[in-house]
Order: structure tokens, then sequence, then C-alpha cells
């Protein structure tokens, strides 16, 4: 009998985390609530945990992390999607609210990103059946990790050449990685076994986005929290150093 029961408590722990993550910003991580919230994700997954090593048919067999190959890429593809999802939510308040261009300006520079990624995860999926995948995956997560910090670092009067090269360094990063990773998830299961390596793998980039930027909001407003010396759950005009600060 399947273990449809773990279901529900999957959805409960995603929903309690996030919810306490993203709402902790505003009401404080020290309310109740929220402390419930987090009390509950953890509940959670410990039962859930606990049910799916004695279930019969597991919603999801957990042996499947004993592989090393696939639970590194499947961390990686966690760790790319969380970086992207800081980036998403980051960049368009950088460039409206503290460069002070129009919503069509600012998604002209975010395409950049968008269309170094294009180009170069066609590029990356016929280099990585010739070369292999791993040299490119790795390469790969540093581009990205080395465009994230160089955003991170952008300032108030930083060159939009400059902003645009971050931006594009991160869509070659990205480009370069996931078609090799994606290979690397696939290639590390058996074949009775393909249905749930993918579907793992489709869960953690959509759980590590979510992951970006729910960490990223709470990171950002408590930076311009901690600058300002009060609570900050929005952007401030006229304190763009703050959000920097943050950022």
């Amino acid at each position: 009998m399947s273990d449809y029961g773990n279901k529900n408590r999957r959805l409960l722990l995603t929903l309690t985390c996030f919810y306490a993550l993203q709402e902790g910003q505003i009401k404080g991580f020290s309310n109740p609530v929220i402390l419930i919230c987090f009390a509950a994700a953890v509940i959670c997954f410990v039962i859930f945990f606990i049910r799916q090593r004695r279930a019969e048919q597991p919603l999801l067999d957990l042996n499947i992390f004993q592989n090393r190959q696939f639970s590194v890429s499947i961390a990686c593809a966690f760790i790319s999607f969380a970086a992207i999802g800081c980036f998403t939510l980051i960049a368009p308040f950088y460039l409206e609210d503290v460069r002070s261009l129009s919503p069509a300006m600012a998604g002209l520079y975010m395409t950049s990103y968008s269309l170094m990624f294009i180009i170069i995860s066609v590029l990356s999926g016929t280099l990585s059946d010739k070369i292999g995948s791993e040299g490119l995956t790795v390469i790969g997560l540093i581009l990205l990790g080395i465009g994230a910090v160089l955003t991170s670092a952008l300032k108030v009067d930083t060159p939009f050449v400059a902003i645009a090269l971050s931006f594009a360094l991160m869509g070659i990063g990205n480009g370069l990685f996931q078609s090799p990773n994606n290979r690397l998830v696939m290639s590390s299961v058996p074949k009775d076994q393909y249905g749930i390596g993918g579907s793992v793998n489709g869960l953690m980039r959509y759980i590590g986005q979510a992951a970006g930027i729910a960490v990223s909001n709470v990171l950002l407003y408590g930076g311009m929290s901690a600058k300002l010396n009060r609570h900050i759950t929005n952007y401030i005009p006229g304190h763009a150093d703050a959000f920097l600060f943050g950022m």
C-alpha cells in the first residue's frame, strides 16, 4: 500500500517552513506563531523521514541518497537555483529603485542573464557529450558564484556595462552547469529509478529557488533593519545605502 499520508506531511513541511521564513521578517522570528511553524516543520520532517524508512512503497526512497554522485549533483542543483532565486528577487529592486530605471529598461538589463543562459545551455549539452559533465558543472558553479558575488557588490554608481556583465556571467555559469548536471543526476541512478531520480531533481529546482527567494528576503530586510536601526519590511525611497548594505 502506497504511503499517501506522507504527501500531506511533505506539503505541511514545505508550507510551514516557507511561511515562517516569509512572515518571520514581518512579525519577528520570536513571534509565537512563527516559532510554532518552525517547530511544526521540524516535526513533520522527522515524521516524514521515519515513515519513509519504514514504508513498503515510500513516496521517496531515501536509499537513493546513498549514491554519492546523485546526492552531490542534487545538492549542487539546489545551490544553483537558490542563487538564481536570490538574483530574481533582488536585481529588479536594485535596477528600479536604486538606479531609477524604468521596468522596461530593468527587464532589458536582466535579459543579459537570460540570453547567455539560453545560448550556453545549448552549447554545454553538446560539450558534455564530448568532454564529460563533471568539469563543466564545476566551472559552471564557479562562474555562477563569481557572478553572484559581483552582483551583490553592485553600488549606486556602478557602470551599467558592469551590471550587464555581472548578470551575463551568472547566465554563463548557470548555462554551463544545468545540462551537464542533469546528465550526472540521471546517469547516477539505475534505469528502474529514473522516475524518482528525475522527480527529486525537479523538486530540488523548485525548493532551491523558493528557498533562495525566502532567505534572500530575510537577509535583505534584516540587513536594512540593522543599517537603519528599525524594523524594515519594504524598500524605503531615499535609503539606497541601506538596500545596498542588505544586498
